[in-house]
């Protein structure tokens, strides 16, 4: 049977996910349609996304606390290192898991996530302060969200320890510069005064001789 081309050409499209029952993590359905001896036949393939987390998306991570996760065009967390968190919306699925986190700002950064295709910044969430860079990839037709995220203590870290290690190279340098200073005010200050007693007794002495010369000349 003659094959039909523009079957041939027509792109594999994703059908579907849900959460496996076994596993706890998606399973994507990609379908193909090919053309055959018997007709079109249409392929479905199963996608084990545990698999394309690991080997893909967990590698890439900033730090040593950092890591990445997945989300899908409806925001919904579909590869994260934290299996609970597999299938939440990204904010209102939190709100409902996490009723207690103030989630507020969370909703303007997926706003952007939504809308743009890359950036940077901090989501805000008061409890665990962290810095997000994402990153939006088409894939199959689909629109995927990739976060690669980094707890703010361990950026800063390593400036506070920098930090605190030039403070303690700088404070033997203040304590030297303090204690020759110090030395420096009391040998001037000795200085000054040993001068203004030598200037009193020369004026003392002179004042005795003047006596003295008077003295001999009315004897």
């Amino acid at each position: 049977k003659t094959v039909d081309s523009q079957n041939e050409n027509h792109p594999a499209e994703i059908t579907g996910k849900e959460i496996s029952d076994q596993t706890g993590w998606y399973e994507l359905y990609i379908e193909k349609e090919v053309s055959s001896m018997s007709g079109i036949c249409t392929l479905t393939f199963a996608m084990d996304l545990k698999a394309l987390y690991e080997k893909i998306v967990a590698p890439v991570k900033i730090g040593e606390a950092g890591y990445s996760t997945v989300k899908d065009q409806n925001m919904n967390i579909i590869m994260h290192h934290a299996k609970n968190q597999i299938g939440l919306e990204a904010v209102e699925g939190r709100i409902q898991k996490y009723p207690d986190l103030d989630l507020s700002s969370l909703e303007t950064w997926i706003s952007r996530q939504e809308k743009e295709d890359s950036g940077t910044g901090d989501p805000g969430l008061k409890k665990v302060r962290r810095v997000i860079a994402f990153q939006a990839i088409s894939i199959q037709g689909e629109r995927w969200i990739i976060n690669s995220t980094l707890p703010l203590q361990e950026l800063s870290g390593p400036l506070e320890s920098m930090m605190t290690m030039m403070i303690g190279v700088m404070i033997p340098y203040v304590l030297i510069l303090v204690v020759v200073t110090v030395f420096f005010l009391r040998n001037r200050f000795l200085a000054e005064s040993q001068q203004k007693e030598i200037q009193a007794l020369k004026a003392a002495n002179s004042e005795l001789s003047v006596k003295r010369s008077l003295l001999e000349e009315n004897n």
